[in-house]
């Protein structure tokens, strides 16, 4: 069920991708258990519902004696509200810090004669990786938490659409014009031949359905009322817009450089999927990635499934709603139905049913692990001889 872009791309995302063989084994595993473990959300709708965002880290390292002349972008920085932006802020006071201390500041290579504002990737693999440095002032602080584009992504993903295609152009306007018209051409296809996999519990419905069926899963109820729907749009993104100077940092520096149009196919709650450039974003290309999207989610785990999140100014539970479903699992006309509250981004959640039994989301996740873990340690077995 995973999607990978063609093996002969010249782009690969470094060190934010699992390697390719670790992923083949992973596909051969999820297809092992997809009858067993596959939830009917399509992976965009599970990613947008119970997904919790990645954090990039912005650290602000202040020269000694520049304490007042960035006071105003530390000060912007201090008063991000996590729940808003999933970023987390470190600021860090050379002037106040002993030899000792000062040379376990992460970056401090970066650090010249002036202040600076670096910008991580979120971690990966135990591991995190710097995607830009700059001058520490307010207008390099507020261009990162927020630009035009990603707030239009963040109320695409909000709407009900299925996964926002960003198009960062090349130099050549005419050239990227009919790139961008061919892309619409091939989702407009996949509009027409993928469908919403069937077995989707509407949230208005749970409760007559649980009730009816008690081996259904949590896992196959909607959590919030966003239209469920395959729908694909186009986001261009002008390497030049001043507006957007920090979106294409952001992304150049997953894909390095090149002098083609990209497309980076974006879903749930700003996940971004490996870039495919140009000439390797034929219709079989993109209908495999938007299948991959739409497709039953196959494994609940986010850390296993492909993707970098990108850096947004979302209140994703506000915008996403109330995550109550109304279940009324007793036989007894009389007595109140009951609550059960679904926080959204967990795992984890019971629903207490009549005779005691309980429901709880993220079983299928752990036979999943352990199938990888067999399978996995097969491997390692095997290439060691």
């Amino acid at each position: 069920r995973q999607y990978r872009p063609r093996r002969n791309l010249r782009i690969r995302s470094i060190e934010l991708n699992a390697r390719p063989s670790a992923w083949l084994i992973l596909c051969c595993a999820v297809f092992a258990t997809t009858p067993l473990f596959a939830c009917k959300l399509p992976v965009f709708r599970y990613a947008l519902e119970r997904w919790a965002v990645d954090r990039y880290r912005m650290v602000a390292i202040v020269n000694e004696g520049e304490e007042d002349a960035t006071r105003d972008a530390v000060e912007r920085l201090q008063v991000i509200d996590p729940d808003r932006a999933n970023v987390e802020v470190e600021v860090v006071k050379l002037g106040q810090l002993s030899d000792d201390e000062l040379w376990q500041v992460e970056g401090i290579e970066e650090v010249g004669d002036a202040s600076r504002l670096l910008v991580y990737y979120p971690m990966r693999h135990g591991k995190s990786k710097l995607c830009w440095s700059g001058d520490l002032t307010t207008e390099t602080v507020d261009g990162w938490l927020d630009s035009p584009l990603r707030r239009a992504i963040v109320s695409d993903l909000v709407s009900g659409v299925s996964a926002v295609w960003i198009q960062l152009d090349s130099d050549d306007e005419d050239a990227s014009q009919q790139f961008a018209d061919g892309v619409q051409q091939s989702l407009a296809q996949a509009k027409k031949e993928i469908e919403i996999p069937e077995g989707v519990i509407p949230r208005a419905d749970a409760a007559s359905y649980l009730s009816e069926h008690p081996e259904a899963s949590m896992d196959d109820v909607l959590r919030c009322d966003v239209p469920l729907r395959v729908d694909f749009r186009i986001r261009r993104l002008d390497r030049t817009d001043p507006d957007e100077w920090a979106t294409v940092e952001l992304i150049e520096g997953m894909i390095g450089e090149s002098d083609q149009p990209i497309l980076i196919p974006t879903f749930g709650r700003g996940r971004m999927l490996d870039a495919i450039e140009a000439e390797d974003a034929d219709r079989d290309a993109l209908l495999a990635a938007c299948r991959y999207m739409v497709s039953e989610c196959s494994c609940t785990v986010k850390a296993l499934n492909p993707g970098t999140d990108m850096l947004l100014a979302a209140d994703w539970q506000e915008s996403l709603g109330t995550d109550v479903v109304m279940v009324n699992l007793q036989t007894d006309e009389q007595r109140e139905p009951e609550l059960i509250q679904i926080p959204g981004g967990s795992e984890g959640d019971l629903v207490e049913v009549e005779d005691g039994r309980e429901f709880r989301i993220g079983w299928y996740t752990i036979g999943l692990i352990a199938v990888l873990g067999s399978v996995i340690a097969w491997k390692l077995v095997r290439a060691r001889g």
